[in-house]
Protein backbone atom coordinates (compact mmCIF):
# COMPACT_ATOMS: atom_id res chain seq x y z
CA UNK A 1 0.00 0.00 0.00
CA UNK A 2 1.10 3.44 -0.89
CA UNK A 3 1.76 6.26 1.33
CA UNK A 4 -1.06 8.44 -0.03
CA UNK A 5 -3.35 5.34 0.37
CA UNK A 6 -1.89 4.46 3.86
CA UNK A 7 -2.40 8.19 5.17
CA UNK A 8 -6.46 8.03 3.70
CA UNK A 9 -7.35 4.71 5.46
CA UNK A 10 -5.14 4.78 8.90
CA UNK A 11 -5.68 7.38 11.17
CA UNK A 12 -3.18 7.21 14.08
CA UNK A 13 -5.02 10.02 16.43
CA UNK A 14 -7.79 7.03 17.16
CA UNK A 15 -8.65 7.26 20.53
CA UNK A 16 -7.13 10.95 20.98
CA UNK A 17 -10.08 13.07 22.35
CA UNK A 18 -10.57 16.26 20.30
CA UNK A 19 -12.43 18.14 23.06
CA UNK A 20 -11.84 18.26 26.55
CA UNK A 21 -12.61 19.94 29.76
CA UNK A 22 -10.58 22.67 31.68
CA UNK A 23 -11.80 24.34 35.17
CA UNK A 24 -10.34 27.78 35.91
CA UNK A 25 -11.55 29.83 38.95
CA UNK A 26 -11.85 33.33 38.05
CA UNK A 27 -11.62 34.57 41.81
CA UNK A 28 -8.18 33.73 41.55
CA UNK A 29 -7.04 33.19 37.88
CA UNK A 30 -5.52 29.26 38.65
CA UNK A 31 -6.79 26.55 37.05
CA UNK A 32 -7.61 22.51 38.07
CA UNK A 33 -4.56 20.08 37.90
CA UNK A 34 -5.69 19.24 40.89
CA UNK A 35 -4.24 20.71 43.20
CA UNK A 36 -5.48 24.08 41.84
CA UNK A 37 -2.06 25.84 40.41
CA UNK A 38 -1.63 29.65 38.88
CA UNK A 39 -0.12 29.67 35.48
CA UNK A 40 -0.45 32.22 32.32
CA UNK A 41 -1.51 31.98 29.22
CA UNK A 42 0.34 30.89 26.32
CA UNK A 43 2.73 29.46 28.84
CA UNK A 44 5.24 26.34 29.59
CA UNK A 45 3.10 25.45 32.72
CA UNK A 46 0.08 25.96 31.15
CA UNK A 47 0.87 23.36 27.90
CA UNK A 48 2.37 20.88 30.30
CA UNK A 49 -1.15 20.99 32.39
CA UNK A 50 -2.68 20.58 28.95
CA UNK A 51 -0.70 17.77 27.60
CA UNK A 52 -1.48 15.74 30.97
CA UNK A 53 -4.93 15.84 30.57
CA UNK A 54 -5.21 14.14 26.93
CA UNK A 55 -5.12 10.20 26.91
CA UNK A 56 -3.70 7.97 24.25
CA UNK A 57 -0.28 9.50 23.92
CA UNK A 58 2.07 7.02 25.16
CA UNK A 59 4.45 4.53 23.98
CA UNK A 60 2.72 3.52 20.44
CA UNK A 61 1.32 6.87 19.88
CA UNK A 62 4.69 9.94 20.60
CA UNK A 63 4.40 13.17 20.12
CA UNK A 64 6.53 15.06 18.34
CA UNK A 65 5.83 19.08 18.62
CA UNK A 66 2.88 20.72 20.47
CA UNK A 67 2.02 24.83 20.32
CA UNK A 68 -0.86 26.62 21.37
CA UNK A 69 -3.29 28.30 18.68
CA UNK A 70 -4.62 31.87 19.37
CA UNK A 71 -8.11 31.97 20.09
CA UNK A 72 -10.10 35.35 21.91
CA UNK A 73 -9.35 35.89 25.65
CA UNK A 74 -12.84 35.89 25.95
CA UNK A 75 -13.90 32.57 23.98
CA UNK A 76 -13.23 30.49 26.97
CA UNK A 77 -11.60 28.28 24.85
CA UNK A 78 -7.63 26.86 24.81
CA UNK A 79 -6.32 25.18 21.37
CA UNK A 80 -3.57 23.25 21.38
CA UNK A 81 -1.50 21.65 18.23
CA UNK A 82 -0.36 18.75 18.84
CA UNK A 83 2.20 16.71 16.00
CA UNK A 84 2.20 12.92 16.66
CA UNK A 85 4.01 9.76 14.84
CA UNK A 86 3.09 6.16 15.25
CA UNK A 87 4.11 3.42 13.76
CA UNK A 88 1.96 1.08 11.29
CA UNK A 89 2.51 -1.36 8.54
CA UNK A 90 5.59 -2.98 7.80
CA UNK A 91 7.44 -0.59 10.14
CA UNK A 92 6.30 2.50 8.33
CA UNK A 93 6.16 5.49 10.70
CA UNK A 94 3.11 7.96 9.79
CA UNK A 95 2.79 11.65 11.32
CA UNK A 96 -0.03 13.48 11.88
CA UNK A 97 -1.37 17.37 12.87
CA UNK A 98 -4.32 17.81 14.80
CA UNK A 99 -5.77 20.53 17.24
CA UNK A 100 -7.01 19.75 20.61
CA UNK A 101 -9.71 21.94 21.89
CA UNK A 102 -10.08 22.88 26.05
CA UNK A 103 -13.46 23.90 26.98
CA UNK A 104 -12.49 26.81 29.92
CA UNK A 105 -15.35 25.94 32.46
CA UNK A 106 -15.44 28.55 35.82
CA UNK A 107 -15.49 26.73 39.20
CA UNK A 108 -14.63 28.28 42.37
CA UNK A 109 -11.68 27.32 44.30
CA UNK A 110 -11.71 26.31 47.58
CA UNK A 111 -10.00 29.12 49.18
CA UNK A 112 -11.79 31.59 47.28
CA UNK A 113 -14.58 29.83 49.04
CA UNK A 114 -13.52 29.85 51.95
CA UNK A 115 -12.60 34.08 51.55
CA UNK A 116 -16.67 33.98 51.05
CA UNK A 117 -17.90 32.45 53.72
CA UNK A 118 -17.69 33.42 57.24
CA UNK A 119 -15.36 31.80 60.28
CA UNK A 120 -13.22 30.02 57.91
CA UNK A 121 -10.10 31.60 58.65
CA UNK A 122 -7.32 29.57 60.93
CA UNK A 123 -4.98 32.58 61.40
CA UNK A 124 -6.23 36.48 62.17
CA UNK A 125 -2.76 38.63 62.35
CA UNK A 126 -3.96 41.57 64.84
CA UNK A 127 -1.41 45.04 63.68
CA UNK A 128 -1.87 47.98 65.94
CA UNK A 129 0.00 51.11 66.64
CA UNK A 130 -0.79 53.63 69.38
CA UNK A 131 -1.07 57.04 67.16
CA UNK A 132 -3.13 59.66 66.41
CA UNK A 133 -3.10 59.13 62.75
CA UNK A 134 -2.46 56.49 60.42
CA UNK A 135 0.59 57.48 58.46
CA UNK A 136 2.44 54.49 59.18
CA UNK A 137 -0.63 52.24 57.32
CA UNK A 138 -1.10 54.31 54.60
CA UNK A 139 2.66 53.62 53.88
CA UNK A 140 2.68 49.62 55.14
CA UNK A 141 -0.35 49.34 52.89
CA UNK A 142 1.61 50.16 49.70
CA UNK A 143 4.42 48.80 50.74
CA UNK A 144 2.62 44.95 50.88
CA UNK A 145 1.00 45.90 47.99
CA UNK A 146 4.63 46.45 46.16
CA UNK A 147 5.94 43.15 47.58
CA UNK A 148 2.24 41.42 47.49
CA UNK A 149 2.74 40.17 50.82
CA UNK A 150 -1.61 40.41 51.38
CA UNK A 151 -1.99 38.49 48.27
CA UNK A 152 -3.19 35.00 49.90
CA UNK A 153 -4.68 36.77 52.63
CA UNK A 154 -9.21 35.94 52.64
CA UNK A 155 -9.94 39.01 54.27
CA UNK A 156 -8.69 42.51 55.41
CA UNK A 157 -10.57 44.28 58.02
CA UNK A 158 -9.90 47.68 59.17
CA UNK A 159 -9.59 48.31 62.99
CA UNK A 160 -10.34 51.80 64.49
CA UNK A 161 -6.10 51.60 65.78
CA UNK A 162 -4.85 49.32 63.05
CA UNK A 163 -5.73 46.79 60.53
CA UNK A 164 -6.79 42.51 60.92
CA UNK A 165 -5.54 39.82 58.64
CA UNK A 166 -7.40 36.58 58.04
CA UNK A 167 -5.22 33.88 56.82
CA UNK A 168 -6.46 30.42 55.56
CA UNK A 169 -3.18 28.88 57.01
CA UNK A 170 -0.73 29.54 59.71
CA UNK A 171 2.36 29.65 57.13
CA UNK A 172 0.93 32.54 55.38
CA UNK A 173 0.45 34.76 58.09
CA UNK A 174 4.35 33.75 59.38
CA UNK A 175 5.24 35.21 55.70
CA UNK A 176 3.45 38.07 56.43
CA UNK A 177 5.04 38.92 59.94
CA UNK A 178 8.71 38.14 58.61
CA UNK A 179 7.75 41.30 56.25
CA UNK A 180 6.56 43.49 59.21
CA UNK A 181 9.67 42.50 61.57
CA UNK A 182 11.52 43.60 58.43
CA UNK A 183 10.43 47.23 57.95
CA UNK A 184 9.25 48.80 61.29
CA UNK A 185 9.95 47.91 64.82
CA UNK A 186 7.50 45.40 66.04
CA UNK A 187 6.68 43.08 69.22
CA UNK A 188 4.07 40.45 69.25
CA UNK A 189 1.92 38.13 71.19
CA UNK A 190 0.75 34.80 70.34
CA UNK A 191 -2.36 32.32 71.75
CA UNK A 192 -4.77 30.06 70.28
CA UNK A 193 -8.10 28.72 71.18
CA UNK A 194 -9.26 25.10 70.33
CA UNK A 195 -11.85 24.74 67.95
CA UNK A 196 -12.70 21.22 67.48
CA UNK A 197 -10.59 17.49 68.50
CA UNK A 198 -10.80 14.02 67.72
CA UNK A 199 -9.39 11.57 70.47
CA UNK A 200 -9.85 8.54 68.41
CA UNK A 201 -7.02 9.77 65.72
CA UNK A 202 -5.65 12.46 68.36
CA UNK A 203 -6.28 15.00 66.23
CA UNK A 204 -6.78 19.24 67.28
CA UNK A 205 -7.74 21.71 64.79
CA UNK A 206 -6.55 25.72 66.92
CA UNK A 207 -7.53 29.19 65.61
CA UNK A 208 -4.66 31.23 66.50
CA UNK A 209 -4.29 35.25 66.90
CA UNK A 210 -0.80 37.00 66.42
CA UNK A 211 -0.86 40.71 68.11
CA UNK A 212 1.60 42.55 66.74
CA UNK A 213 2.02 45.91 68.11
CA UNK A 214 4.18 48.40 66.05
CA UNK A 215 6.41 51.12 67.74
CA UNK A 216 4.66 54.46 68.50
CA UNK A 217 7.41 56.57 66.73
CA UNK A 218 6.82 57.99 63.25
CA UNK A 219 9.39 60.03 61.23
CA UNK A 220 9.69 63.50 61.99
CA UNK A 221 8.49 62.36 65.39
CA UNK A 222 10.10 64.52 68.53
CA UNK A 223 11.37 62.14 71.48
CA UNK A 224 12.84 63.41 75.19
CA UNK A 225 15.08 60.54 76.84
CA UNK A 226 15.38 60.50 80.28
CA UNK A 227 19.15 61.15 81.66
CA UNK A 228 19.45 57.36 82.14
CA UNK A 229 18.39 56.64 78.64
CA UNK A 230 20.68 59.60 77.44
CA UNK A 231 23.73 58.04 79.09
CA UNK A 232 23.22 54.39 77.92
CA UNK A 233 22.90 55.57 74.29
CA UNK A 234 26.69 57.07 74.46
CA UNK A 235 25.94 60.41 76.60
CA UNK A 236 24.16 61.70 73.49
CA UNK A 237 21.48 64.91 73.66
CA UNK A 238 18.09 64.11 75.47
CA UNK A 239 16.34 66.24 72.64
CA UNK A 240 16.02 64.26 69.13
CA UNK A 241 13.92 64.21 65.97
CA UNK A 242 13.65 61.11 64.42
CA UNK A 243 14.62 61.16 60.51
CA UNK A 244 13.79 57.09 59.13
CA UNK A 245 12.08 54.27 60.56
CA UNK A 246 12.54 50.72 59.43
CA UNK A 247 13.33 47.65 61.38
CA UNK A 248 15.55 50.32 63.02
CA UNK A 249 14.77 53.72 64.68
CA UNK A 250 16.94 57.01 63.36
CA UNK A 251 17.51 59.42 65.48
CA UNK A 252 19.03 62.86 64.97
CA UNK A 253 20.38 65.93 67.35
CA UNK A 254 19.06 68.63 65.19
CA UNK A 255 21.92 71.01 67.29
CA UNK A 256 24.88 68.55 67.23
CA UNK A 257 24.04 65.93 64.32
CA UNK A 258 25.00 63.24 66.80
CA UNK A 259 22.85 60.04 65.56
CA UNK A 260 21.56 57.37 67.39
CA UNK A 261 20.30 53.95 66.02
CA UNK A 262 17.99 51.83 68.25
CA UNK A 263 17.24 47.96 67.41
CA UNK A 264 14.39 46.42 67.79
CA UNK A 265 15.36 44.94 70.89
CA UNK A 266 16.82 48.03 72.35
CA UNK A 267 14.10 50.32 71.51
CA UNK A 268 11.34 47.43 73.17
CA UNK A 269 13.84 47.01 75.97
CA UNK A 270 12.19 50.79 77.18
CA UNK A 271 9.96 51.90 74.73
CA UNK A 272 10.62 55.59 73.69
CA UNK A 273 7.19 57.85 73.46
CA UNK A 274 7.07 60.69 71.16
CA UNK A 275 6.32 63.58 73.14
CA UNK A 276 4.98 65.34 69.84
CA UNK A 277 3.98 64.50 66.20
CA UNK A 278 4.15 65.31 62.84
CA UNK A 279 0.39 66.74 63.39
CA UNK A 280 1.09 69.22 65.57
CA UNK A 281 4.24 70.63 62.92
CA UNK A 282 3.85 74.97 63.27
CA UNK A 283 4.56 76.81 59.59
CA UNK A 284 7.69 78.88 59.75
CA UNK A 285 9.23 81.11 57.35
CA UNK A 286 13.24 81.45 56.70
CA UNK A 287 14.42 85.00 56.87
CA UNK A 288 17.86 84.34 57.31
CA UNK A 289 20.78 81.56 57.06
CA UNK A 290 24.11 81.52 57.95
CA UNK A 291 25.67 77.78 57.45
CA UNK A 292 27.45 77.05 61.37
CA UNK A 293 31.24 77.10 61.66
CA UNK A 294 33.04 77.34 65.25
CA UNK A 295 33.70 80.64 65.15
CA UNK A 296 29.87 81.25 64.14
CA UNK A 297 28.04 79.42 66.80
CA UNK A 298 26.28 81.52 69.86
CA UNK A 299 27.75 79.31 72.65
CA UNK A 300 24.44 80.87 74.64
CA UNK A 301 22.66 78.11 72.40
CA UNK A 302 23.98 75.46 72.37
CA UNK A 303 27.30 73.18 74.46
CA UNK A 304 30.61 75.08 72.42
CA UNK A 305 32.21 71.95 73.06
CA UNK A 306 29.78 69.36 71.57
CA UNK A 307 29.17 72.07 68.79
CA UNK A 308 32.87 72.13 67.60
CA UNK A 309 32.89 68.20 67.39
CA UNK A 310 30.14 68.55 64.99
CA UNK A 311 30.73 70.98 63.40
CA UNK A 312 31.14 71.26 59.56
CA UNK A 313 30.42 67.42 59.51
CA UNK A 314 27.86 66.47 57.08
CA UNK A 315 26.36 63.31 57.42
CA UNK A 316 24.53 60.95 55.08
CA UNK A 317 21.83 59.39 56.83
CA UNK A 318 19.16 57.51 54.04
CA UNK A 319 20.92 59.23 51.42
CA UNK A 320 19.77 62.76 52.88
CA UNK A 321 22.64 65.04 53.85
CA UNK A 322 22.51 67.42 56.57
CA UNK A 323 24.47 69.80 57.92
CA UNK A 324 24.15 72.02 60.55
CA UNK A 325 23.27 76.09 60.06
CA UNK A 326 22.13 79.07 62.15
CA UNK A 327 18.49 79.97 60.68
CA UNK A 328 16.52 83.25 61.80
CA UNK A 329 12.70 82.34 61.15
CA UNK A 330 9.23 83.56 62.44
CA UNK A 331 5.61 81.79 61.84
CA UNK A 332 4.04 82.57 59.21
CA UNK A 333 0.87 83.26 60.93
CA UNK A 334 3.40 85.85 63.07
CA UNK A 335 3.84 87.64 59.17
CA UNK A 336 2.07 91.05 59.50
CA UNK A 337 0.91 90.88 62.80
CA UNK A 338 4.03 91.03 65.05
CA UNK A 339 7.69 90.76 64.83
CA UNK A 340 8.58 87.88 66.67
CA UNK A 341 11.53 86.25 65.51
CA UNK A 342 14.06 83.35 66.47
CA UNK A 343 17.34 82.54 65.89
CA UNK A 344 17.26 78.45 65.59
CA UNK A 345 20.44 75.78 64.54
CA UNK A 346 19.10 73.32 63.09
CA UNK A 347 20.28 70.26 60.77
CA UNK A 348 19.09 71.84 57.40
CA UNK A 349 21.44 74.02 56.20
CA UNK A 350 21.94 72.11 52.93
CA UNK A 351 18.49 72.45 51.84
CA UNK A 352 17.17 75.95 53.77
CA UNK A 353 17.46 79.46 51.67
CA UNK A 354 15.77 83.04 52.70
CA UNK A 355 12.54 82.69 51.60
CA UNK A 356 11.74 79.05 52.22
CA UNK A 357 8.95 77.87 54.25
CA UNK A 358 9.72 75.02 56.67
CA UNK A 359 7.79 73.00 59.33
CA UNK A 360 8.86 72.52 62.64
CA UNK A 361 7.63 72.08 66.23
CA UNK A 362 7.42 75.32 68.22
CA UNK A 363 8.12 74.09 71.96
CA UNK A 364 7.71 78.05 73.30
CA UNK A 365 4.28 77.75 73.36
CA UNK A 366 3.34 74.00 73.21
CA UNK A 367 2.31 72.66 76.53
CA UNK A 368 4.10 69.80 77.42
CA UNK A 369 3.69 67.32 80.62
CA UNK A 370 5.95 65.47 80.36
CA UNK A 371 8.90 65.13 83.32
CA UNK A 372 11.74 65.14 82.09
CA UNK A 373 10.33 67.89 79.42
CA UNK A 374 9.50 70.05 82.41
CA UNK A 375 13.10 69.62 83.58
CA UNK A 376 15.02 70.21 80.67
CA UNK A 377 12.76 73.58 80.26
CA UNK A 378 13.61 74.78 83.76
CA UNK A 379 17.44 74.06 83.28
CA UNK A 380 17.16 75.75 79.69
CA UNK A 381 18.15 73.01 78.22
CA UNK A 382 15.50 72.63 75.98
CA UNK A 383 15.59 74.75 72.57
CA UNK A 384 12.42 77.02 71.31
CA UNK A 385 12.17 75.68 68.13
CA UNK A 386 13.19 72.47 66.34
CA UNK A 387 12.86 72.49 62.58
CA UNK A 388 11.95 69.07 60.77
CA UNK A 389 11.67 69.64 57.39
CA UNK A 390 10.93 72.38 54.20
CA UNK A 391 7.87 72.47 52.82
CA UNK A 392 6.48 73.62 49.54
CA UNK A 393 3.46 75.48 49.93
CA UNK A 394 3.45 76.95 47.20
CA UNK A 395 2.21 74.52 44.65
CA UNK A 396 -0.58 75.31 42.98
CA UNK A 397 -3.88 72.81 42.70
CA UNK A 398 -1.23 69.80 43.88
CA UNK A 399 -4.73 67.22 43.84
CA UNK A 400 -5.35 68.04 39.90
CA UNK A 401 -1.93 68.13 38.39
CA UNK A 402 -0.93 65.15 40.10
CA UNK A 403 0.51 62.55 38.33
CA UNK A 404 0.54 59.62 39.65
CA UNK A 405 -2.07 57.21 41.62
CA UNK A 406 -1.88 54.70 44.47
CA UNK A 407 -3.42 51.18 44.63
CA UNK A 408 -5.06 49.84 47.86
CA UNK A 409 -6.19 46.45 49.72
CA UNK A 410 -9.48 45.80 49.72
CA UNK A 411 -10.77 46.50 53.45
CA UNK A 412 -13.81 45.67 55.03
CA UNK A 413 -15.42 47.57 57.74
CA UNK A 414 -17.95 46.35 60.77
CA UNK A 415 -20.08 49.97 60.47
CA UNK A 416 -19.70 52.57 57.69
CA UNK A 417 -17.49 55.69 59.32
CA UNK A 418 -18.97 58.61 60.19
CA UNK A 419 -18.51 61.69 58.13
CA UNK A 420 -16.07 63.26 60.64
CA UNK A 421 -14.02 60.16 60.53
CA UNK A 422 -14.33 59.54 56.73
CA UNK A 423 -12.84 63.15 56.54
CA UNK A 424 -10.09 63.34 58.97
CA UNK A 425 -9.14 59.99 57.40
CA UNK A 426 -8.88 61.52 53.71
CA UNK A 427 -7.26 64.61 55.10
CA UNK A 428 -4.54 62.45 56.73
CA UNK A 429 -4.44 60.48 53.23
CA UNK A 430 -3.86 63.53 51.10
CA UNK A 431 -1.06 64.82 53.73
CA UNK A 432 0.53 61.27 52.94
CA UNK A 433 0.21 61.74 49.48
CA UNK A 434 2.11 65.20 49.55
CA UNK A 435 5.06 63.60 51.90
CA UNK A 436 5.50 61.05 48.96
CA UNK A 437 5.75 63.80 46.28
CA UNK A 438 8.04 65.79 48.46
CA UNK A 439 10.41 63.01 49.55
CA UNK A 440 11.91 60.95 46.89
CA UNK A 441 13.58 58.44 49.19
CA UNK A 442 9.98 57.86 50.57
CA UNK A 443 8.67 57.21 47.33
CA UNK A 444 11.53 55.18 45.64
CA UNK A 445 10.01 52.39 48.38
CA UNK A 446 6.41 51.98 46.69
CA UNK A 447 4.95 51.57 43.43
CA UNK A 448 3.39 54.88 41.83
CA UNK A 449 0.83 54.53 38.63
CA UNK A 450 0.34 56.73 35.93
CA UNK A 451 -2.63 58.69 36.49
CA UNK A 452 -5.57 58.91 34.26
CA UNK A 453 -5.46 62.84 33.27
CA UNK A 454 -8.45 61.81 31.18
CA UNK A 455 -10.99 61.33 34.67
CA UNK A 456 -11.92 63.97 36.30
CA UNK A 457 -10.99 65.46 39.95
CA UNK A 458 -14.88 64.74 40.82
CA UNK A 459 -14.90 61.34 39.47
CA UNK A 460 -11.82 60.10 40.84
CA UNK A 461 -13.46 61.47 44.30
CA UNK A 462 -16.22 59.64 43.49
CA UNK A 463 -14.58 56.26 42.88
CA UNK A 464 -12.70 56.87 46.62
CA UNK A 465 -15.85 57.06 47.89
CA UNK A 466 -17.86 54.19 46.19
CA UNK A 467 -14.51 52.36 48.16
CA UNK A 468 -15.24 54.00 50.99
CA UNK A 469 -18.97 52.87 50.84
CA UNK A 470 -18.14 48.98 49.81
CA UNK A 471 -15.91 48.79 52.56
CA UNK A 472 -18.18 49.86 55.01
CA UNK A 473 -20.41 47.57 54.12
CA UNK A 474 -21.36 44.91 57.09
CA UNK A 475 -22.01 41.69 54.64
CA UNK A 476 -19.05 40.29 54.52
CA UNK A 477 -19.71 38.48 51.18
CA UNK A 478 -20.60 41.65 49.28
CA UNK A 479 -17.99 43.32 50.86
CA UNK A 480 -15.68 41.59 49.55
CA UNK A 481 -16.57 41.27 45.94
CA UNK A 482 -17.64 45.17 46.05
CA UNK A 483 -14.12 45.60 47.70
CA UNK A 484 -12.21 43.51 44.94
CA UNK A 485 -13.59 45.25 42.38
CA UNK A 486 -12.43 48.88 43.89
CA UNK A 487 -9.16 47.73 44.87
CA UNK A 488 -7.92 49.82 41.69
CA UNK A 489 -9.85 52.82 42.16
CA UNK A 490 -7.74 56.04 42.18
CA UNK A 491 -6.90 56.59 45.76
CA UNK A 492 -5.05 59.52 45.26
CA UNK A 493 -8.24 61.80 45.08
CA UNK A 494 -9.77 62.90 48.32
CA UNK A 495 -13.44 64.48 47.94
CA UNK A 496 -14.94 67.08 45.93
CA UNK A 497 -15.09 69.64 48.19
CA UNK A 498 -11.64 69.63 49.35
CA UNK A 499 -10.07 69.48 46.28
CA UNK A 500 -12.02 72.33 44.85
CA UNK A 501 -11.75 74.27 48.48
CA UNK A 502 -8.00 74.03 48.10
CA UNK A 503 -8.62 75.01 44.51
CA UNK A 504 -10.18 78.34 45.45
CA UNK A 505 -7.81 78.89 48.31
CA UNK A 506 -4.85 79.01 45.39
CA UNK A 507 -6.63 80.91 43.02
CA UNK A 508 -7.70 83.49 46.29
CA UNK A 509 -3.80 83.51 46.95
CA UNK A 510 -2.82 84.70 43.47
CA UNK A 511 -0.58 82.20 43.23
CA UNK A 512 0.98 81.49 39.45
CA UNK A 513 3.50 79.19 38.29
CA UNK A 514 6.00 82.35 38.88
CA UNK A 515 5.87 81.59 42.49
CA UNK A 516 5.95 77.60 42.81
CA UNK A 517 9.24 76.49 44.25
CA UNK A 518 11.82 75.67 41.79
CA UNK A 519 13.32 73.35 43.97
CA UNK A 520 10.10 71.27 44.30
CA UNK A 521 11.37 66.79 43.66
CA UNK A 522 9.47 66.64 41.14
CA UNK A 523 8.01 63.34 40.01
CA UNK A 524 9.55 61.92 36.74
CA UNK A 525 7.98 59.83 34.46
CA UNK A 526 10.47 56.85 34.88
CA UNK A 527 9.07 56.52 38.52
CA UNK A 528 5.65 55.47 37.25
CA UNK A 529 4.27 52.51 36.36
CA UNK A 530 1.80 51.08 33.84
CA UNK A 531 -1.50 50.55 35.57
CA UNK A 532 -1.83 47.50 32.82
CA UNK A 533 -5.47 45.09 34.23
CA UNK A 534 -7.27 43.30 31.53
CA UNK A 535 -10.84 43.76 31.88
CA UNK A 536 -13.23 42.32 29.18
CA UNK A 537 -17.16 42.32 29.63
CA UNK A 538 -17.13 44.06 32.99
CA UNK A 539 -15.50 41.20 34.78
CA UNK A 540 -14.29 41.72 37.80
CA UNK A 541 -12.10 38.37 37.96
CA UNK A 542 -8.95 38.79 39.39
CA UNK A 543 -5.72 36.57 38.64
CA UNK A 544 -3.14 35.28 40.81
CA UNK A 545 -0.42 38.32 40.29
CA UNK A 546 -3.29 41.06 41.15
CA UNK A 547 -3.97 42.07 38.05
CA UNK A 548 -7.66 40.89 36.13
CA UNK A 549 -8.06 38.36 33.67
CA UNK A 550 -10.93 37.10 31.61
CA UNK A 551 -10.05 33.94 29.16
Amino acid sequence: MCAHCLKDQVDITEGIPRELTMFWCRGCGRYLRPPWVAVALESRELLSLCLKKIKGIGKEVKLMDAGFVWTEPHSMRIKVKLTVQKEVFNSAIMQQTFVVTFVVQNQQCSDCAKSYTEHTWDTVVQVRQKVPHKRTFFFLEQLMIKHNVAAKAIGVKEMPDGLDFYWSSRGDANAMIQFLQSVVPTRLKQSKRLISSDASNNTHRFKYTIFIELAPICKDDLVVLDARQASALGGVSQVLLCTKISNVVFLIDPVTLQRVELSNVVYWRKPIQPVLHSRQLVEFMVLDVERASPNSVNPHMVDLASQVKHVGRHVKKGGKPFALAEVQCMRSSDVGVNDTMFEVITHLGNVLKPGDTVLGYDLSTTNLTDVTTEKLRNADSLPEIILVRKSYPNRKNRQRNRKFKLKSLPKTRDQEPRKAELRREEEQYEQFLRELEEDPELRAQVNLYKRDHNVSTSAAAAALAAERVANASSSSSSTSAAASSSSTAMASATTTNNSNDDDDDDDDLGLDDSDEDDEFPEIQVEELLDDLTLDTNNSNSKSSNGSSMVM
